[in-house]
């Protein structure tokens, strides 16, 4: 009500913001009617004045940075460096937004030129001679390069008709600020991100502009391309090229690249695992526009990036199919329950004794919420009340009667928080199935009388834990996951579909082993579980940008999280043409049959009147079944979703006809408009009919915007059921309170005037639900992104530093150094640590260590190390075969030409300190999932997640910088250079070791017999328990 009364006095902050920009459009038209009498190369040639401006201005930061004195301590260097570097951004800015009239001026005028005439005629450039012989839409002709207005975009030829609107302008402005420009469907987006892409691409650092899928992506280069080509700007998009092709290397290194925003983050990803520099793809991160941002920014947010690769081998098929016939038996006892329940619920309908009939309502609500019985009953009179009152009777009090309920049931289902809780009941019953305690694990504290019990012990335990866990994301596949609304079934494959868009998530897969317990449920192939290789959060990516923007239809009901989240603030740009669509008002049924047989009423009426109808669906099943109907009916119609989204863009396309009628889910609609006939706009314009309420008001903003584009006639309308699950879950108790008030009509249709406040209540309380769940996920990201930043700056030090002699001596020191600390007062325990670090002895003497401070000692030892490790490369020669450097069970191929003889020991050094990153930092991710898994249980102890896994996660990266440290130390040193043939073995060796290794061929878990040097033997022991022990010459495997 304040906020309210406020904005009347005041104005909407949008609003202050809006006018403030008013003058800077009139500046621009200003510039722009200067240009009008201004030749086409003139024109052209402002690009170049442009450029010229930028660089003289910041110039000097360049020198500044050229002249940083190198021999700085590191920290100290790297502080005065990152100050340049920011107040040459802040100098960028500024004169960027001097320029800004100017700039945009250019690219509008350039617009109406390429409306107006057909030709344009100009100086050829390199660049149009380039694009020549390429496209048909520049011509070189003698001294002249001829530009036509039309091109190819898709399939279809394209003829450039538009002109930016001062709103356009003003749009333009905002996303230049580094803003979200919220504009109507229809209002030009595209057109108007020409104007901050041209500008902020003057600075010749790259401008990334990001859509949400690849045919939006291709399109809006193809479309925009010959505008920026013409002002000497390259254009490419990423997503034209194979993942590590050259040419995908060279569409950054374009001044404007156009991609998913998938494609980028992985790119970044891959550019962080490659070996040589000369694989890196992206150049930075300078200026990203986002279109339709908040799908990109929120929606897909909720799943990180994931490069993963093959982890140990096991055979799950076997795993998951002997757990599957304990699931079926699980499941068919609780379906027994349940059907037991609501017999009883039945009996007592009419009885006294409500109590019971509100527990056993209740009782399925907590084991069956989506049973198809209990929805239906659930609409009777009275029953509502019955659930709420046992509710209230059950949860009082954190829910401490609330086990009484669930302790009747084999498991509790939570649809709200998409969880599964197995109950003391469905243990028991397991139990009972397998004839052992299925979930008693070994206690391993515990002393054991022989090692070989203790290993037994272990391997029981992790079978175990393994099994539990496997058997619980079985219950979660067979319980929370439903075919054709969380998931298709396409060529033998689980394909996941986006509950926000509809749309199939290609290359997408579930975690932590869910995905393959869904492939098991559907009897399908299980795919060998993978193991994460590199992993980011889009919010993490995308924060990584000097200067990020967005637009999109529907932002400002997230405009809190934007805010919080990516400091992104939203101005609701106003329409070019009023809005002439009307939005009527939702209607309400009270069961979901009655609502479809409206719908279906509603289409075919529509349809008959000649307008054409625009169905929207929340799932596959949705509108399937719709489809279904219709076709009862014989009513011609069109369905999209994610069964057929490869069609697309036809479908759409034809949606605008006369009386056509297309179903979809939320992926209509995205990026493409519903071009109408003029039949069509006669008839009244596109109808649009929601079938339901989606969790987020956006959504439903989105499909009602589908309607009445740039001024055209048009009406939405929702029609929704009680037995709608945004109703269910989070509406049920506000529905049973005025359900004695509502109006009822014979169709089934209810009235009651708070039930849409009551719909909007619930939709706001699951978007905050969402954003609690997106910022959860996000502080654990967080704490992962401050160690993938170290790791990822150590590895771009490691490919781009002139040489990496300075670090490599560093790291020999500190090892030397931890080792003479670790064992100061034990000159044997020094003499092994050292030779197992540096695969010899050293030459100092008992009475040395002990007379010598420690001070001497370091510096005597490191001096005497690295006169020995440079002289072990003295003998190399070039040879035609594979240049391989071997350590114990690791090899790492090192890239040796010819004439490398001088830079041998660099490139051997960048080479192994690659490897051992990269190793460490996949087997560290791996401890962080299990990590962030583990943590979870934290708050049955009263304790934050968060807050233990920050510190166990400091910890394991502090040891991680340890071990990376001294592997590259203990590489290097104990490691040996020879050659070995393409697709040949590698012969390892270790230096100093008693015994030469074969080549290991052993998985972890796979057991072996060794010898050690003392001559005793361990039979039968796990590979992973001995290959410490193996690594440092203590024992071999035997044959």
């Amino acid at each position: 009500m304040i906020q309210n009364f406020l904005q009347k006095i005041f104005g909407s902050k949008s609003g202050r913001d809006l006018k403030s920009l008013l003058p800077v459009a009139v500046s621009i038209n200003r510039e722009y009617l200067k240009l009008r009498h201004i030749s086409d190369d003139e024109l052209r040639n402002k690009t170049v004045e442009f450029i010229n401006y930028i660089d003289n201005e910041t110039t000097i930061f360049d020198h500044k940075e050229t002249e940083l004195d190198t021999s700085l301590p590191k920290e100290e260097y790297q502080i005065k460096l990152k100050k340049i570097k920011t107040l040459k951004q802040n100098k960028l800015e500024r004169t960027l937004e001097k320029i800004l009239p100017k700039a945009f001026a250019v690219v509008k005028e350039t617009a109406r030129r390429f409306t107006h005439q057909k030709c344009l005629e100009v100086i050829p450039s390199p660049l149009d001679r380039e694009l020549a012989e390429k496209h048909d839409y520049v011509v070189i002709e003698g001294d002249k390069a001829i530009w036509t207005n039309e091109w190819r975009v898709g399939t279809n030829n394209h003829k450039w008709d538009m002109i930016h609107y001062d709103v356009q302008l003003i749009a333009g402005v905002v996303l230049h600020e580094g803003k979200i420009a919220q504009m109507n469907t229809g209002e030009g987006k595209t057109l108007a991100s020409t104007l901050p892409i041209y500008l902020n691409a003057l600075a010749q650092k790259g401008v990334h502009v990001i859509t949400v899928n690849d045919y939006l992506a291709k399109r809006d280069a193809e479309w925009n391309a010959p505008i920026f080509q013409f002002l000497g700007l390259t254009v490419d998009c990423i997503e034209n090229y194979p993942q590590h092709s050259l040419k995908r290397k060279n569409a950054y290194n374009a001044d404007i690249t156009y991609g998913t925003n998938s494609a980028f983050g992985f790119d970044y990803l891959f550019d962080n695992m490659v070996k040589s520099k000369d694989e890196v793809k992206q150049r930075g991160h300078h200026f990203a526009i986002l279109d339709e941002v908040d799908s990109v920014l929120i929606d897909d947010a909720r799943t990180p990036l994931i490069i993963s690769g093959q982890a140990e081998q096991t055979n799950l098929t076997a795993k998951f199919d002997e757990l599957k016939p304990l699931m079926r038996g699980l499941v068919r006892g609780q379906r027994n329950l349940i059907t037991e329940s609501i017999i009883k619920i039945k009996r007592l309908n009419n009885s006294i004794d409500s109590n019971v009939a509100g527990k056993e309502l209740l009782k399925v609500l907590r084991g069956a919420p989506n049973n198809t019985l209990f929805l239906k009953y659930l609409n009777e009179y009275g029953v509502k009340q019955l659930l709420q009152k046992a509710q209230h009777q059950y949860s009082a009090n954190n829910d401490l009667k609330m086990h009484e309920i669930d302790e009747t049931l084999f498991y509790v289902i939570d649809l709200k928080n998409k969880s599964v809780e197995l109950t003391n009941k469905g243990m028991t019953f397991i139990n009972e199935q397998v004839n052992d305690n299925f979930f008693v694990l070994p206690d391993l504290n515990i002393t054991y009388n022989t090692e070989e019990e203790k290993n037994i012990a272990t391997d029981l335990y992790e079978l175990k834990v393994e099994k539990i866990f496997n058997f619980r994301q079985l219950l979660k596949a067979n319980t929370l996951f439903t075919k054709d609304i969380d998931y298709v079934i396409e060529e033998h494959q689980i394909k996941l579909i986006d509950e926000q868009t509809g749309r199939i998530m290609e290359g997408r897969r579930l975690s932590d082993g869910l995905h393959q317990a869904i492939e098991a449920k559907e009897s399908l192939q299980i795919e060998d579980a993978s193991q994460t290789h590199a992993s980011i959060s889009l919010q993490n990516y995308f924060k990584m940008y000097s200067k990020l923007s967005g637009m999109t239809g529907t932002a400002e009901t997230e405009a809190n999280e934007f805010w919080k989240t990516y400091k992104l603030d939203i101005l609701v740009v106003p329409t070019n043409l009023k809005v002439e669509r009307v939005d009527l008002p939702d209607r309400i049924f009270k069961t979901h049959k009655r609502r479809l047989e409206a719908v279906v009423l509603e289409i075919i009426g529509q349809s008959n009147l000649g307008r054409p109808v625009l169905v929207g669906t929340s799932s596959v099943e949705g509108s399937e079944l719709l489809s279904k109907l219709l076709n009862k009916k014989n009513v011609q119609h069109k369905v999209l979703n994610a069964k057929s989204h490869r069609r697309e863009a036809d479908i759409i396309s034809k949606a605008g006809v006369s009386g056509a009628i297309t179903i979809a889910t939320n992926m209509a609609g995205r990026g493409t408009d519903i071009k109408l006939s003029k039949e069509a706009l006669k008839a009244g314009g596109l109808a649009v009919i929601g079938t339901c309420k989606h969790e987020s008001r956006r959504i439903d903003q989105q499909l009602r915007g589908r309607s009445g584009r740039q001024g055209d006639v048009g009406s939405s309308q929702f029609f929704l059921s009680l037995e709608d699950e945004i109703v269910r879950l989070y509406a049920s108790n506000d529905i049973a309170r005025l359900e004695g008030q509502f109006k009822h009509f014979k169709n089934g249709e209810i009235f009651h005037k708070n039930l849409d406040k009551i719909v909007t209540k619930s939709q706001i309380s699951v978007e905050e639900n969402n954003f609690s769940t997106r910022k959860k996920m996000l502080e654990f990201d967080n704490v992962i992104n401050l160690q993938r930043d170290i790791i990822y700056n150590r590895r771009q030090n490691t490919l781009f530093n002139t040489t990496v002699k300075e670090e490599i001596d560093q790291l020999f020191l500190d090892v030397i150094t931890q080792i003479l600390l670790s064992n100061s007062d034990n000159f044997k325990e020094f003499n092994i640590a050292y030779s197992r670090a540096f695969g010899r002895t050293t030459f100092l003497r008992k009475s040395d260590f002990l007379m010598f401070n420690q001070k001497d000692v370091i510096q005597l030892l490191l001096n005497e190390f690295l006169s020995n490790y440079t002289k072990r490369f003295d003998k190399f020669e070039y040879s035609s075969d594979i240049s391989v450097y071997t350590f114990f069970d690791k090899s790492v191929v090192v890239d040796l030409k010819k004439n490398d003889q001088s830079l041998l020991i660099d490139t051997i050094q960048r080479a192994v300190m690659l490897d051992v990153i990269d190793r460490k930092w996949k087997q560290h991710l791996l401890e962080l999932e299990k990590l962030k898994q583990e943590v979870q249980n934290a708050v049955y102890e009263q304790k934050e997640p968060i807050t233990i896994f920050k510190v166990e996660a400091f910890n394991l990266f502090k040891q991680l910088i340890e071990d990376i440290d001294y592997e590259i130390v203990t590489f290097l040193s104990r490691g040996l250079l020879g050659t070995r043939k393409v697709k040949q073995p590698i012969a390892i060796k270790v230096m100093n070791s008693p015994v030469e290794n074969e080549p290991n061929n052993y998985q972890r878990n796979q057991k072996v017999t060794v010898e050690y040097t003392d001559g005793s033997l361990k039979k039968d022991i796990k590979y992973k328990n001995i290959s410490t022990d193996l690594q440092n010459g203590n024992c071999t495997v035997v044959k």
